[in-house]
Order: structure tokens, then C-alpha cells, then sequence
């Protein structure tokens, strides 16, 4: 250190001329450096996008950080640069339409050319652990910059919206031309299955099964019932034989009194024949009375044995009947089950139909009203203010810019003149450069110092100059 500030100490004019020039070209920068203005318009961003139909969307926390990217290249994009350049008229000003003449010498659009100018003027910039945006604007001119930054704010919150209402309309007009379809494949449908149930007189195909299903049960019931009626029937005609013994027969009151009164004749010819004997005109009379109820008795019971015969012969014809209809209405709900199956099948297609009908018609709706929705997620918190002093240049900035780099300038000169021409500036110098003893040292005041056009320098004839030096 010391033998660097003693380097110093000898080139400290050539430093001082070093730093003094980079200081002179440090001011004369700053006076020459036009003047450039900022302005800065801040948006919000909410995380939570409306809807007019639902809920709001929020979006999710891991994919808020791409969202604000997002945000950010949109308001970086051409298109909004492009809506700025359009609200402000840029392009129908002298001074932009000769710029670009100079710049591009006339090539490509007006338009887009000012627009990436404004995009290189523009850095949108995402506050730390906030929503809060900011758009900076520089321009040469106070009023331009805060026109700029408001410009990008509107534009930025226009294009917001378009970006969301677009594919909204677009959505509708296409659900549009499918309800079409949709509405044409109902009404097909419809109509094929009002033809079929005219064909088939079917009103309501549910409520005639449940008539027909009520009618199949109720003749299967009769057919059961007169069934049972045959059995019987047939069992007592199997006995008819034996008249006697027929439940009818016992039970018919002709019978009964028949054979009361034949039991009756019977006991008083038994009596008649041990009081006067078989050939007694009495008892000829008695046994003719109980030969004639006999005879009764015995027709009776025949009798009553043929309409057992009949019956069961009318109870075969009732099963036969009651076996017919059950059958014809069987094949009657058979049919109308499987003309129930194809009109289910031509319902369950207009169901269909219907159905797709009405979720397009939802989905429609929903994206018409979006489409025509105003609001956005995005507002402009603060606009921007005409800014009062330049953002650039900073001369105190500038000023010690220079003043560092004229002080790096000034020692790098120092040590480059150095390693050019050594000269010797202390003792310990010609010690270590020159190999010589040191056997005293003289201070020499200021006033007794003798003065010395040239100091002796090492290299080329070093130790001669050394020695020719006066003390």
C-alpha cells in the first residue's frame, strides 16, 4: 500500500487530468443527453374471473404465477400496441410518419412500426406478492408518457375483455348452427313416432298395457276358477253310476221326500205282508205303491245324474272359452308389448333429441350472455399523472458514474505509466531494484532542496542516473 500510494502521490497530475477530463465528458453527456419523461399506470388484476351465469372462477394457486405471466404478455403483445396506436391516432401525426420514413425508409406498416416502438418505450412490471401491475412509459415528451401508460392500461383492459367475449361469440354462433341440426333431428323424430302410434292407435302405451295386463289376469283367474267347476263336474259324472251316492241326489228335496215316502210304504207293506200275507189284495195295492215310488225315485235320481252330464259338458265348453280368450288376449298384450318396445325405442329418440336439444340450448345461452358480458377481471387502479421533472438524465447519477469511472481511468493510467518507466521513489526502491546497499539516507528540507529537472529512473542506464542525481 504504501508503494502504491506513493505511485499516486508522483502521478497525482496526470490522475487529477485523468479524472478531471472524465468528469468534463460525464457533464458534457448529461448536457447533451435529451431529456426522457416516465410515467406509470398501475392494474389490478383479480384472480377470480366473473361470469353472468355462474359463480365466479377462481383461479388456482398454483397457476397464479403463470396467470400474471400471461398477463404480462398480453400487455407486452403487438395487438395491444396496436389498440394504443389506434386510440391515440400515433399514426396521423407528421412526427411519427417522418420518423418512420428515416428509421425504415418507408418500408412495412405505419402502424406496426410505431407499435414496436411503443412496446420498446412500454415494461410492464408485477409488484412483489401483489396483483397490482405496473405499466411504464418513457417518452421525451411528459404529456406522451402518461398518454402512453394510459393508453396500454385501456388498451390492456379492452383486449382483456375482447380475449374473453370472442370465443364466447364464436361459441354461440356455432352451438347456433348445431341447435339447428338438433331441432331438425327432434322434430324428425317426433314425427315418426306420432305416425307409428296413428298406425297402432296407442295414446298412452302405459296405461293400455296396464288395462290389458289387468284383463290377461282377470281371464286367467275365470279360466282357473271354471277349470276347477270341470274337475268337479267331471268327478261327480265319473260317480253318475251310482246314483244313490250323488251329493245332488242326496241333497235334492224331491229325492229326499221320495225316499221318506218309499221307506214309509216300505215299513207298512212289510206289516201288511206278515198281517195278511203276500197275496192279499192289500198288500198287492202296497207293493204297487212302493213299486211306483221306486220308480220315481229312480227317474228322479237318473234325472238328476243327466244334468250332472250336461253340466260338465257345459263346464268343458266354459273352459274351452275362457282357454280362447286368455290366449287371444295374451297375443293382444304380446303385441302390445312389442309395439311398446318400438314406440319406446322411437321415444327414447326423441328423449335423445331433446335432450342434446336442451344442453345446446344451455350452453347457447350461457355463452350469449358472456359474449355480451362488460365486465373483466381487470381495472385500472391508478392512471397514470403527467410526471413534472425528466427521469433521465440524472446528472447526480451520471456525475458519479464518471467520478467512479475517472478514478478507475486515472489509476489504471497510473499503473500502466508505471510499468512503462519505473522510476525510484523511495529507499526501499533502490534496494530491490537496484541490488545496492543503502548506507544513509538525507532529509532535505523544502527550502534547501535543490531542484531537479528529471528523477532518476530505472532501466536503461539506471545506476547512472541514480549517481549523477545531486543530494
Amino acid at each position: 500500500m504504501q508503494q502504491l500510494f506513493a505511485i499516486f502521490a508522483a502521478r497525482r497530475h496526470g490522475m487529477a487530468a485523468v479524472l478531471g477530463t472524465t468528469l468534463l465528458l460525464g457533464v458534457l453527456v448529461v448536457w447533451l443527453m435529451p431529456e426522457r419523461y416516465k410515467a406509470t399506470a398501475q392494474v389490478l388484476i383479480e384472480l377470480k374471473s366473473p361470469s353472468v351465469v355462474s359463480s365466479s372462477v377462481v383461479v388456482a394457486n398454483q397457476t397464479v404465477p403463470s396467470y400474471i405471466a400471461t398477463q404480462m404478455d398480453v400487455i407486452n403483445s403487438t395487438r395491444v400496441a396496436l389498440r394504443v396506436v389506434d386510440q391515440l391516432r400515433l399514426a396521423e401525426q407528421p412526427a411519427w410518419k417522418a420518423r418512420w420514413q428515416d428509421e425504415a425508409d418507408g418500408l412495412g406498416e405505419l402502424r406496426s412500426f410505431i407499435a414496436h416502438k411503443l412496446q420498446d418505450a412500454v415494461d410492464a412490471r408485477p409488484s412483489r406478492d401483489s396483483n397490482v401491475v405496473s405499466i411504464v412509459a418513457r417518452a421525451h415528451s411528459p404529456e406522451l408518457s402518461a398518454a402512453i401508460a394510459n393508453g396500454f392500461a385501456r388498451a390492456y383492459v379492452e383486449t382483456n375483455l375482447d380475449l374473453r367475449v370472442d370465443p364466447a361469440r364464436r361459441y354461440s354462433d356455432w352451438l347456433e348452427e348445431r341447435s339447428a341440426g338438433l331441432r331438425t333431428r327432434l322434430e324428425e323424430a317426433q314425427a315418426r313416432l306420432s305416425a307409428y302410434q296413428r298406425k297402432h292407435g296407442i295414446v298412452n302405451a302405459d296405461d293400455r298395457m296396464d288395462i290389458e295386463n289387468a284383463r290377461l289376469q282377470e281371464l286367467s283367474a275365470q279360466l282357473t276358477a271354471v277349470q276347477a267347476q270341470q274337475a268337479e263336474s267331471a268327478s261327480r259324472n265319473a260317480r253318475r253310476g251310482d246314483g244313490d251316492a250323488l251329493p245332488e241326489a242326496i241333497q235334492s228335496p224331491l229325492v229326499q221326500n221320495l225316499r221318506l215316502e218309499l221307506a214309509r210304504k216300505q215299513g207298512l207293506l212289510d206289516d201288511l205282508r206278515e198281517r195278511y200275507g203276500a197275496r192279499h189284495p192289500e198288500v198287492r195295492s202296497a207293493e204297487s205303491e212302493v213299486a211306483s215310488l221306486r220308480r220315481q225315485l229312480d227317474g228322479e235320481v237318473r234325472r238328476v245324474a243327466s244334468g250332472l252330464g250336461s253340466s260338465d259338458q257345459t263346464n268343458a265348453q266354459r273352459v274351452a272359452a275362457a282357454q280362447s280368450a286368455l290366449d287371444a288376449q295374451k297375443a293382444r298384450v304380446l303385441a302390445l308389448m312389442a309395439s311398446r318396445d318400438e314406440m319406446q325405442v322411437l321415444l327414447r329418440d326423441v328423449q335423445a333429441a331433446q335432450r342434446a336439444l336442451d344442453t345446446v340450448a344451455t350452453a347457447q345461452s350461457q355463452s350469449e350472455l358472456e359474449g355480451s358480458a362488460q365486465a373483466t377481471n381487470v381495472s385500472v387502479l391508478a392512471p397514470a399523472e403527467v410526471p413534472i421533472e425528466p427521469s433521465a438524465p440524472r446528472p447526480a447519477l451520471w456525475l458519479a458514474i464518471a467520478f467512479a469511472l475517472g478514478v478507475a481511468l486515472a489509476i489504471a493510467w497510473a499503473l500502466y505509466r508505471e510499468s512503462r518507466q519505473r522510476p525510484v521513489h523511495s529507499v526501499r526502491d533502490v534496494y530491490e531494484h537496484l541490488g545496492l546497499p543503502v548506507l544513509g539516507q538525507v532529509m532535505v528540507g523544502p527550502a534547501l532542496a535543490a531542484p531537479t529537472p528529471t528523477r532518476p529512473r530505472l532501466g536503461r542506464g539506471a545506476r547512472r542516473s541514480l549517481f549523477n542525481t545531486s543530494p
